[in-house]
């Protein structure tokens, strides 16, 4: 395994020797522990689920570091392939259980775990068991508050905006990788201005090539209320499993964009929010999970 962590070493070109370092043998180690736990079967969901955020942190670190994620699915396989020539008895398979067990035991007790991004990231944290709504994973871009928020005791995928009742509705655009496999520059290399509003987005869905996943329904004032800043008129809406998978599936380098439409389908405005280590983050919420406080509410929410 150390020949290919060594690639992926090489190819991290803007991280520190350290970084790159401590980021590709996370990788490797926690890589070769999933392997190991598909065929051997030696943790639990909850274990599991701290598992994949550590390993999704380290690869979206590598990712926005420079390392292609064709480069970094390779070395997963031949990590993959050289679990399955090993005995789930083998020592150091013990061994590597036992250290996994041992960071389990600490990264399940936080409460709050940060997901740095590009330009923003996310903010992780258990449920308090208050009934107020509130963010369990959440991103401020200074205008759009994203993330899973936790109303009337289910968690849901939602967004908040500055505004009163001019939308009807709101929808989800991303990238369609079917479409459009690599990432795409809306500004074509610096020929075209930056999102209004959002000059921080490099890579964004393009116009031939879209995923929509409309809101499944609109949150409440209060809700809107208590997720928000007082005193502040903002308006929200929640979005069910395709977004949320959408989501999970894309580059951590991606924006999504959120468009918001008036009753006659037209778009009033266009808010933007970083997809970065969402996907860890909400590996973080469910490892936490012990009475099925991980689940999101999957309703709602169709695609085109």
């Amino acid at each position: 395994m150390r020949r290919v962590i060594t690639a992926i070493m090489a190819a991290a070109a803007s991280l520190s020797a350290a970084s790159a370092q401590d980021a590709a043998d996370v990788f490797g180690e926690r890589a070769m522990a999933l392997a190991l736990n598909t065929q051997c079967g030696m943790f639990t969901d909850s274990q599991s689920a701290v598992l994949e955020a550590s390993f999704l942190q380290a690869r979206n670190t590598l990712l926005r570091a420079g390392t292609q994620p064709g480069q970094l699915d390779a070395v997963q396989t031949d990590i993959q392939r050289e679990a399955a020539r090993k005995p789930c008895n083998a020592p150091e398979i013990i061994a590597l259980r036992e250290t996994v067990l041992s960071a389990y035991d600490a990264y399940s007790r936080r409460l709050r775990q940060e997901f740095p991004g590009g330009t923003f990231g996310w903010s992780a944290r258990r449920p308090t068991g208050f009934e107020t709504p509130e963010w369990l994973i959440h991103q401020d871009t200074g205008t759009v508050d994203a993330g899973i928020a936790r109303i009337d005791g289910e968690n849901h995928l939602a967004v908040t905006v500055p505004g009163s009742g001019e939308f009807t509705s709101a929808v989800m655009i991303l990238r369609d990788p079917a479409r459009e496999p690599g990432l795409y520059d809306p500004t074509l290399g610096g020929m075209f201005a930056m999102p209004e509003g959002a000059e921080w987005v490099r890579w964004a869905a393009p116009d031939y090539a879209m995923t929509r996943v409309f809101a499944s329904g609109r949150l409440g004032a209060q809700t809107v209320l208590a997720l928000s800043d007082e005193g502040a008129e903002r308006v929200g809406y929640r979005f069910g499993a395709r977004a949320l998978a959408a989501l999970i599936e894309r580059d951590p380098r991606e924006a999504a964009r959120i468009d918001f439409l008036n009753r006659r389908g037209e778009r009033v405005m266009s808010h933007y929010f970083e997809i970065a280590d969402f996907a860890a983050a909400l590996a973080f919420l469910r490892a936490g999970d012990r009475n099925g406080d991980g689940a999101v509410t999957a309703s709602g929410g169709s695609t085109r």
